[in-house]
């Protein structure tokens, strides 16, 4: 057994903490997400200009954004499946916890495509903070 994650488990990981960084080296610059837009409706962010876009607006209204990988699988030659540990408080104390769960897309060691399902509690929590 080896302690050495498998490539594209590497690649995940280093681009979402570059990321937390500024760095978006991870990421290609098509980068696609389909996921939830800031008010819990689905949405496809096309490109990486609008996935940034989203993840700005999150950080304009909330205090903390915590998310921890709880668990991944290695799905074919292509795809990451992501467990998500999530913790959110905004700047009025309203919280969520909760498991979220991904699929991400990497090719040549760059993640291209992502997507993310929030349960209903979470989609419950993003709507009722009545956020544009």
């Amino acid at each position: 057994m080896t302690d050495t994650p498998h490539p594209n488990v590497a690649a995940l990981v280093t681009a979402f903490e570059k990321f937390q960084t500024g760095d978006l080296s991870g990421f290609s610059p098509g980068y696609t997400h389909l996921g939830f837009n800031i008010n819990g409706t689905p949405r496809v962010f096309s490109g990486l200009p609008a996935f940034l876009e989203l993840m700005g607006k999150v950080a304009t209204h909330v205090d903390v954004y915590q998310t921890e990988f709880a668990s991944m699988e290695v799905v074919g030659t292509e795809l990451v499946q992501v467990i998500f540990d999530a913790y959110r408080r905004t700047h009025d104390g309203r919280e969520y916890r909760g498991m979220f769960a991904g699929v991400f897309r990497i090719e040549n060691g760059l993640l291209t495509r992502g997507s993310d399902m929030i349960d209903s509690s979470g989609e419950a929590y993003w709507s009722s903070l009545g956020f544009k």
